[in-house]
């Protein structure tokens, strides 16, 4: 009869998965998760923040990934607050923004004014939209490749196009252009096609006379460096809050030196240099060692021998043309 009402009932099914994860039985957390005839979002959300918060960032970020391919399911802010200590705990440094734009700010808005007669929707972010057709890319070489030869020397940071467009990154020589594309990396062909970015090739300092010249309310605003559902909250206390602080040390990259102690690897991200507070800097960190919670700093960040040809990636999206040779 119990078995019964966990199967039947979402909200009891939910709490079960909260208890056994809160308990640290995350086996029996996934088990009944499985079971459950409807998965919601707080259902996903519940088994995520269980992983996370034990420890388990590779569970906790596969299970994300399922979720994902649900497209019937719509991450909240539980979903997002769960990715971020995820990933935190991995000893990486998290996106939501881009993990937000692909699913609400152009995945679940765009859906809601679908029935709407419009021809373009448009967005405040310092990208561009290149359209092509299909016919144009086929079997050819994609973008990547042929923008080394474009005389403009537009940089590509992540090509999103295939049969339909490419996003093109508002670097152009000898003008300084703020680059949002890779915020946009995610976005389907359905989503792109539909998107116009004016400021795409307007520089930042041109776009904020442009704002106080026709007086918009928005002309004094700073620009956006938090999390839009953070609120006033400091990002540092948001991860405190969830993670935890444990002392660990900072060493020398080079010569394996003590150099002063720090609240916790997670609080750290590779090429920071700011709040470090440590003595004849700057100093800037180049690795993590996540299992001893050990940060290496050095002063050399720009040196030739800290230079890497070689890079883990995952979530690729290429949609345009061929894959590079060097890529593929």
């Amino acid at each position: 009869m119990r078995r019964g009402w966990l199967m039947e009932d979402v909200i009891i099914g939910n709490a079960v998965v909260d208890m056994y994860a809160k308990l640290g039985v995350l086996g029996s957390a996934r088990a009944v998760f499985q079971g459950l005839p409807i998965k919601e979002v707080i259902s996903w959300n519940t088994l995520i923040t269980g992983y996370a918060q034990n420890g388990h960032a590779s569970e906790a970020i596969e299970v994300y990934q399922m979720m994902e391919e649900c497209t019937d399911i719509i991450p909240n802010q539980g979903t997002w607050v769960s990715y971020i200590i995820e990933e935190y705990q991995c000893g990486r440094t998290p996106n939501p923004d881009v993990l937000c734009n692909t699913r609400i700010k152009f995945g679940t808005f765009i859906d809601a004014i679908s029935s709407m007669e419009f021809d373009y929707i448009a967005y405040g972010h310092y990208a561009n939209v290149v359209h092509q057709n299909a016919s144009d890319q086929m079997d050819k070489p994609s973008m990547l490749e042929l923008s080394k030869d474009m005389p403009t020397l537009p940089v590509y940071v992540s090509l999103i196009g295939g049969t339909y467009l490419s996003v093109l990154i508002s670097t152009w020589q000898g003008l300084k252009v703020k680059d949002q594309t890779y915020f946009l990396s995610h976005l389907s062909q359905a989503q792109l096609k539909r998107l116009i970015f004016p400021l795409g090739s307007i520089p930042k300092d041109e776009v904020r006379k442009l704002a106080a010249k026709f007086d918009l309310p928005n002309k004094d605003r700073k620009d956006s460096q938090g999390i839009c559902f953070l609120g006033k909250i400091k990002f540092s206390d948001f991860v405190a809050r969830h993670i935890g602080e444990m002392e660990g040390i900072i060493l020398e990259a080079e010569s394996g030196d003590f150099l002063g102690k720090h609240r916790g690897f997670w609080f750290y991200t590779i090429g920071q240099r700011q709040g470090l507070r440590l003595p004849g800097g700057p100093w800037y960190v180049v690795e993590k060692d996540v299992k001893n919670n050990v940060v290496f700093v050095s002063r050399n960040y720009y040196s030739f021998d800290k230079k890497r040809r070689l890079f883990r990636v995952g979530s690729l999206k290429w949609f345009s043309g061929l894959p590079s040779k060097e890529i593929g």
